[in-house]
């Protein structure tokens, strides 16, 4: 942004790799922006991946079906990082219902749940937390991740996978889903949401 506004640019459109309407694409790029431009210029932000036209359920349901889970060898959790922000909390509760009704999967057999989050009722929103949501599991579970990169949290040795062999109950068996980041159709996704700034 400030290389944007040294150049003059009058204009700046931001296509965020973000999954829902954190604070840092709400708060942070705008404020950066005003900031950095002294106030002239124009910022578009597009919209987050996930969005009415329910493309990233469909990622995430294909996501699912390509760990090879099968319907009623297990359960699905949805796991997302958590948030300080409940809207975050809101895109994972209506991706798994889209994903629920998508596949006509019960509350019991989908359960949503979070990584982590901040100690205080005010974050309850996050709940429940993988490391209890992961002890209602039975058959076979399948973590799908609602994350879009490996690293810290989401590798094959990250954060999400020791909760799992922490906490899972003896003899379960768990697996998680591929990420985001790795189906075909996010590049498509992008385009999209750019599409909707500059048309």
């Amino acid at each position: 942004m400030r290389a944007a506004a040294e150049e003059r640019v009058e204009e700046l459109a931001v296509v965020p790799l973000f999954i829902g309407p954190s604070r840092s694409l709400t708060h942070s790029i705008p404020e950066q922006f005003a900031r950095e431009s002294g106030g002239k210029g124009v910022l578009r932000v597009a919209p987050p991946l996930y969005g009415p036209d329910g493309t990233l359920g469909r990622i995430l349901t294909e996501n699912l079906l390509a760990s090879g889970w099968e319907r009623g060898r297990g359960t699905v959790l949805l796991c997302a990082h958590g948030s300080p922000a409940g809207e975050m909390a809101e895109v994972r509760n209506f991706l798994a219902a889209e994903i629920r009704s998508g596949l006509r999967l019960s509350p019991e057999e989908l359960i949503a749940c979070s990584m982590d989050r901040r100690p205080g009722s005010e974050y309850d929103f996050n709940e429940p937390r993988l490391e209890s949501a992961i002890k209602k599991a039975a058959g076979e579970a399948v973590i799908l991740m609602q994350f879009l990169l490996p690293g810290r949290h989401a590798g094959a040795d990250g954060g999400v996978a020791g909760i799992c062999r922490k906490n899972a109950p003896a003899g379960l068996k768990w697996k998680l889903s591929p990420l985001i980041g790795a189906h075909p159709a996010l590049p498509c996704l992008l385009a999209a949401r750019f599409k909707e700034i500059v048309p």
